[in-house]
């Protein structure tokens, strides 16, 4: 099974992969606040993520049915290779995520996310 490659995200990327603009506003937001990636298995867009940042770093993802099921542990670990790396580029010493759908737990958790019940202010 051929790598799985990294490129620069555009919202392009994100719609070609989803085949809907119901989200294309977020893309939109994703991409001016913070770095972005897209993955490209043989050729197909399988997942766009990246780190929103406004004083703190919040994490987000989207991939596609083969991402999550074929190449599951290729996306797990350029996913984490990619989180340290923004993390270590813009000293962000802690990344959050809102709570995943519950198939997508078991993913995030391995990202080594902690799940934690707490209050935000601001």
């Amino acid at each position: 099974m051929s790598e799985v490659e990294i490129v620069k995200f555009s919202v392009e990327d994100a719609l070609a992969m989803d085949g809907s603009n119901e989200l294309t506003n977020a893309y939109r937001l994703n991409q001016q606040t913070g770095p972005c990636y897209t993955a490209i298995h043989e050729g197909e867009i399988v997942g766009c993520c990246g780190v929103r940042i406004d004083g703190i770093g919040e994490a987000w993802a989207s991939y596609n049915e083969k991402a999550r099921k074929d190449l599951k542990l290729s996306m797990l670990k350029k996913t984490r290779l990619y989180l340290d790396k923004i993390m270590r580029e813009h000293a962000l010493y802690r990344l959050w995520s809102e709570p995943p759908i519950d198939k997508n737990c078991n993913f995030i958790e391995h990202l080594n996310f902690r799940k934690l019940d707490a209050f935000l202010r601001g």
